[in-house]
This record gives structure tokens, C-alpha cells and sequence, in this order.
């Protein structure tokens, strides 16, 4: 007896051409993530490129220590970005953002919102 799948596998090219490449947007946003976690960047910058919910994640993030960066050292840098297409507008992505002497790991969905990815999803390890 043969049995078929009860869905569709996602797609995996962009549902529009002019849309970013989802790789390069979340390489680009776990950056922006790991700047605002360190307090090198407020939280509201990322605003526009977020869901409200994430955007209480970002504001309500405790970072050990202050939320202003004592030294001028490098923010945490993302190590191997991955992303999966999850469906045929949305992606999900993860990668540890590695700093000094720290490891933290981020997942994040982005989805197609009006053109351009948007995160809806925020995880913080």
C-alpha cells in the first residue's frame, strides 16, 4: 500500500525575486541580535525588522552585568548561521554567537512580511 506525504515540502527558492536572500538577512540580523544583547545597540534600532513580540524579547532581555558595554571589545560574532526553509515564506535559523570567552546560542523565524524578512520568532539561550 502506498502512502502519501499529509503535506507539501516547503519550496526552497524566493516567492519573489526582489526578496532578500534569507541567508545573508539572518547572518545580518544574529549580528544585529548579539550588538543589542551587549547593549552596542539599542533595542529599538531593530524595531522595523521585528514582530512586536519580538521586540518585548529584545527590550526585556537581561544582560548580565549592565546594559551599556563597559569597554570598547567586539560584540559577540555568530559562528555558522543555518537556515531552513520551513515553508514556502518563512525560514528558521540558529547559530551561537561566540564572544569573549562566552557562548550563546539564538534561534530565530523569519518570514515574508510586505517584500522584505521579518523576524516573528526570537529564542535566547
Amino acid at each position: 500500500m502506498q502512502t502519501t506525504p499529509t503535506t507539501a515540502p516547503p519550496v526552497h527558492r524566493l516567492p519573489d525575486p526582489a526578496t532578500p536572500d534569507p541567508r545573508a538577512w539572518a547572518t545580518a540580523f544574529a549580528y544585529a541580535v548579539a550588538e543589542t544583547l551587549t547593549g552596542h545597540r539599542p533595542p529599538g534600532v531593530l524595531a522595523t525588522f521585528v514582530s512586536p513580540p519580538v521586540r518585548e524579547v529584545l527590550h526585556r532581555r537581561p544582560v548580565p552585568g549592565q546594559r551599556r558595554p563597559t569597554t570598547r571589545a567586539r560584540p559577540p560574532q555568530p559562528h555558522r548561521v543555518h537556515v531552513q526553509w520551513v515553508a514556502y515564506d518563512a525560514v528558521e535559523a540558529n547559530t551561537v554567537l561566540l564572544g569573549q570567552g562566552t557562548a550563546r546560542a539564538i534561534a530565530f523565524r523569519m518570514q515574508i512580511r510586505r517584500g522584505r524578512w521579518t523576524c516573528t520568532a526570537l529564542e535566547i539561550g
